[in-house]
């Protein structure tokens, strides 16, 4: 029984791991609220990810600006939320 309950405990960490938000998904999750949210409505270029600093915990993720050293969005299991939606704003006009 021990040994069945240790092997389900390493299964559902792997999946955690293996359904964690890449930066790609982080990105691409602030852009679009971004464009709903009527702040940017242009294609975004590299310097301006740059500010952005990911972070991987094994089973979550974040992103965080490296200039106010406030978290920008959160992810896990395949779903990331935006936590500063006002971040794009001060990222363009510092």
């Amino acid at each position: 029984m021990k040994k069945l309950l240790i092997l389900a405990v390493i299964a559902f960490l792997g999946f955690l791991y293996y359904s964690n938000p890449s930066f790609q998904d982080h990105k691409s999750e602030i852009g679009s609220d971004l464009v709903e949210s009527n702040t940017i409505s242009d294609e975004l270029d590299d310097p301006f990810w740059k500010d952005l600093d990911y972070t991987n915990f094994f089973i979550c993720s974040t992103t965080k600006s490296t200039t106010s050293k406030t978290m920008v969005s959160v992810g896990f299991m395949w779903k990331v939320k935006v936590v500063d939606n006002e971040w794009a704003i001060k990222a363009i006009n510092p």
